[in-house]
């Protein structure tokens, strides 16, 4: 019988599995509450190589819910989770021969309380009631602690009389049946009823079409019914504006003011009106109580609804009536004036008694009412002068008869649109008829 030799080569194809120790665990420090900060931290080291790499995947369905720690050393990791429920936590590291080693379990999220403080803080001298009512989602609210200045208190109402006035600061605590805590602290200020004072007060009438302003002081805050909380605010409404001033959170005052509209008298200036060079009009402006011209240049009295003007070029005068309340209008016209206008002067008279042109009439120069004359023989001497004229001057002086010839003259107004007039007068007393 022939004997063979065999020689067998066997290859292992070998698969590591890490069981038990071999996968890693990981430990949590903190409150297991929404909200709170959490640290995770593993203390896993891979039984071939080292750590190279940790990743941590908190549960929560969101890509960036997820840390990867690839540079040592390999800290704890912070994590806050906004939702109470189970979170299913895994931990992979990664050895620097390759493998990686995962690791997982459950965390389960408790709510932290909402914590709510009614800060209904009173005016001095009455006590402060804080009263809590806070809530959470699940179970219940275990405790609570209330700390203000020295005093404490566990009760739901709490009484606190500060006894004086001041800025104080209250703290709440409070805990759920499941270990989860949550503190809020509020300023509060302690002070006495404001006085408030409105500008103005009482009942404000404004004329229709016009905004008011009212304004309000004596507190530390201010809020109108109209929403406004500024402590001056501008309406343009009839009705009652009501404010509330503050000191402190709930020390507060109510005062009002009522806004009244009225209606605006209505001006009238008139109508246009044309003149000629130092003619005038009188202005038929009317409305109101009062009434008032601008300008006031050429009037005879600006605040005479029918004064006369007597303007020297085209003017429009604007009238300004107030009524009783104060309220007002404006109307205006406009005087054209014809500036064309030749002042008309006789410059010779005969003094002859034959009663023609015995006199110097200067009746059709307007306003010569309101002038001075003056006349002067060729050497300058004044033989002539009035302030009144009458037109009746017989070319005398000193109750004589002047010699005929040439005689200067020169009128001035006074008040008037018109300049200085300057001619030369004859006097011929010889003239035949």
């Amino acid at each position: 019988m022939k004997k063979y030799t065999f020689l067998v080569t066997i290859s292992f194809l070998l698969t590591y599995s890490f069981v038990g120790a071999q996968n890693p665990t990981f430990t949590t420090s903190g409150d297991l509450c929404t909200g709170k900060t959490i640290t995770f931290s593993t203390p896993f080291n891979p039984p071939i190589g080292s750590v190279q790499s940790i990743h941590w995947n908190f549960g929560t369905g969101n890509l960036g819910d997820t840390v990867l720690q690839d540079i040592a050393p390999f800290v704890p990791v912070p994590f806050a989770f906004a939702q109470d429920r189970d979170y299913f936590v895994i931990v992979t590291v990664t050895s620097t021969n390759g493998p990686k080693h995962v690791g997982s379990r459950a965390v389960f999220i408790n709510p932290t309380p909402d914590v709510i403080i009614d800060l209904a803080v009173p005016c001095f001298p009455s006590p402060i009631v804080f009263e809590d009512f806070s809530t959470v989602s699940t179970g219940t609210i275990n405790s609570r602690l209330w700390s203000i200045d020295a005093s404490t208190s566990t009760d739901q109402v709490f009484t606190y009389d500060p006894g004086i006035q001041g800025t104080y600061s209250i703290q709440l605590d409070v805990t759920s049946d499941k270990g989860c805590k949550v503190a809020i602290t509020e300023n509060l200020d302690y002070a006495e009823l404001p006085i408030l004072a409105i500008i103005p007060s009482g009942t404000l009438t404004v004329c229709e079409g016009d905004s008011a302003t009212l304004s309000v002081s004596g507190a530390s805050s201010f809020i109108w019914n109209t929403g406004a909380t500024a402590s001056t605010i501008r309406v343009g409404d009839a009705g009652f504006y009501v404010v509330t001033g503050y000191e402190g959170n709930e020390c507060s005052v109510t005062d009002s003011v009522q806004v009244v509209y009225v209606p605006k008298p209505i001006a009238y200036a008139g109508d246009d009106v044309s003149l000629k060079l130092g003619e005038k009009t009188t202005l038929q402006g009317s409305g109101g109580l009062a009434q008032s011209w601008s300008p006031t240049d050429f009037l005879s009295d600006p605040f005479d609804a029918n004064t006369d003007a007597s303007p020297n070029s085209t003017t429009q005068y604007v009238l300004t009536v107030v009524d009783p309340n104060g309220c007002t209008d404006k109307d205006s016209m406009t005087i054209t004036v014809d500036t064309e206008t030749t002042v008309p002067i006789h410059n010779m008279i005969t003094p002859n008694g034959d009663g023609y042109n015995d006199k110097w009439d200067l009746s059709d120069v307007p306003q010569i009412e309101n002038s001075s004359i003056h006349v002067f023989n060729r050497w300058g001497w004044e033989v002539f002068k009035s302030e009144d004229y009458k037109h009746d001057w017989q070319g005398t002086f000193n109750n004589k008869q002047l010699p005929d010839g040439s005689y200067v003259y020169v009128i001035q107004f006074e008040n008037s649109n018109f300049e200085t007039l300057r001619g030369v007068l004859e006097i011929l007393s010889n003239t035949q008829q």
